[in-house]
C-alpha cells in the first residue's frame, strides 16, 4: 500500500476510534441521569454526575435560627436532558435527578489569606423526581462517602421541607439565580410560596420597565422585609451604577436617591448620587452631594482607610472638575 494512502486510513481508523468512544460516553451518560434502583429498591449511585449541568453552590446555608456549626459548602448538580426540558417549559419532567455535594469549608492554606474555599467531601445526596414509583412524586437519599447505594429518607425529612417551601415543584430554584430566572420568565413560581424579589430580579425590572414601575416593588419589599437583600446599600449601589452604565441615568438617580434616604449617614452613598446628578448634567447638585459626601466622611468611623481614601478622592476630583467649569464659563 501507498505509504500517503496508509498514513490517511491509519489517520481514519483512529478518528473513527474516537467518535466511537465520545459517543458511548455520551450514551453512558445520558443513561446514567435516569435515577437507577438496586433489587432492593436502593437508588443507585448516579455515577458522572459532575459531568452533568452546574445549578449552583451555597456556603453555610442553614434553615434554622441556631448557628455554632462549621459553614459548608453545598454543590448542586441536574441530569443535563431535565435542565433542558425545564429551560424550555419552567417544570421537571419525570426522571429528574438532581444531586447535592457536601463540602468542608477552609480558610487557611496555601497562598488564601481570606475567604474560603472547598477541601473535604462530607456527603452526597439525591433529589429524584419518579412519578411511576413514588406517590408523593418526589424523594430524597443520602450516599455515605462509599457512594454505592442509598435507602430513601422518610418523607416527613426532607421532602416536608421541600414540599411547603420550595418554589418550583419541589425543587429549590430560589436559591439558583439562573433557573429561577427562568421560573419568573416562565411563570411557573408556586402562587403559595412569597419570594422577596432579589438583587437580579429588581435589577432585571428596573431595566426593562424603569424606575416608576419598580418603586411600588421597592416600598412593598422595606415594608414586609427591611433586613432584604436588595435593600442593602451595596445592591442599591451596584444597580445604580448598572443603570447608569445602559444610560438609564434618571433611574439610576432613583435608585442613588433611594439609598440615600436609607442611608443617610453614607458617604458613599451620596458620592454615587453626584455621579448620577452629573450623568444628568445637573452639576449644582453633583457638586452639593459631593461636598456632603466629604462632611460625613469625618463621622464614619466603620470605613477602612483605603475605602476613605477612595471616596475622598473621588468627590474631591468631581468638586474640582465642577468648579473648573463653572470658572471656565
Amino acid at each position: 500500500m501507498n505509504r500517503k494512502w496508509a498514513v490517511l486510513a491509519f489517520a481514519s481508523i483512529v478518528a473513527l476510534a474516537i467518535g466511537i468512544s465520545r459517543l458511548t460516553r455520551s450514551e453512558t451518560a445520558a443513561r446514567g441521569s435516569e435515577p437507577r434502583y438496586s433489587a432492593d429498591g436502593r437508588l443507585m449511585f448516579p455515577e458522572g454526575y459532575r459531568e452533568w449541568t452546574y445549578v449552583s453552590s451555597g456556603l453555610g446555608m442553614s434553615y434554622s435560627l441556631q448557628g455554632g456549626e462549621a459553614p459548608a459548602f453545598t454543590n448542586v448538580f441536574v441530569a443535563p436532558a431535565a435542565y433542558k426540558h425545564y429551560v424550555t417549559t419552567g417544570r421537571w419532567p419525570d426522571k429528574t435527578v438532581f444531586v447535592l455535594e457536601v463540602y468542608s469549608a477552609a480558610s487557611h492554606g496555601s497562598i488564601v489569606r481570606q475567604g474560603n474555599y472547598q477541601d473535604a467531601l462530607q456527603a452526597v445526596e439525591a433529589e429524584v423526581k419518579d412519578e411511576s414509583r413514588f406517590q408523593e412524586k418526589w424523594a430524597y437519599f443520602g450516599f455515605g462517602l462509599d457512594k454505592k447505594t442509598a435507602a430513601k429518607i422518610p418523607q416527613d425529612a426532607c421532602w416536608s421541607c421541600h414540599h411547603q417551601n420550595a418554589a418550583v415543584e419541589n425543587s429549590f430554584v430560589q436559591f439558583y439565580p439562573t433557573l429561577l430566572e427562568v421560573a419568573y420568565d416562565k411563570g411557573t413560581l408556586k402562587p403559595e410560596i412569597h419570594l422577596t424579589p432579589g438583587v437580579a430580579r429588581v435589577r432585571q425590572l428596573l431595566l426593562e420597565q424603569g424606575w416608576a414601575r419598580v418603586e411600588p416593588l421597592l416600598d412593598q419589599v422595606r415594608a414586609s422585609d427591611p433586613q432584604a437583600e436588595v435593600l442593602k446599600e451595596s445592591s442599591l449601589n451596584n444597580i445604580g451604577y448598572t443603570l447608569l452604565g445602559a444610560g438609564k441615568n434618571r433611574d439610576a438617580v432613583a435608585v442613588f436617591e433611594r439609598a440615600a434616604q436609607l442611608y443617610p449617614a453614607s458617604p458613599n452613598a451620596y458620592d454615587s448620587l453626584a455621579d448620577g446628578y452629573l450623568a444628568l448634567d445637573d452639576k449644582a447638585k453633583a457638586l452639593q452631594c459631593s461636598n456632603k459626601a466629604l462632611a460625613l466622611l469625618s463621622k464614619a468611623a466603620d470605613l477602612s482607610p483605603s475605602r476613605r481614601a477612595q471616596i475622598e478622592e473621588s468627590a474631591k476630583q468631581r468638586i474640582a472638575k465642577l468648579n473648573a467649569r463653572q470658572t471656565s464659563q
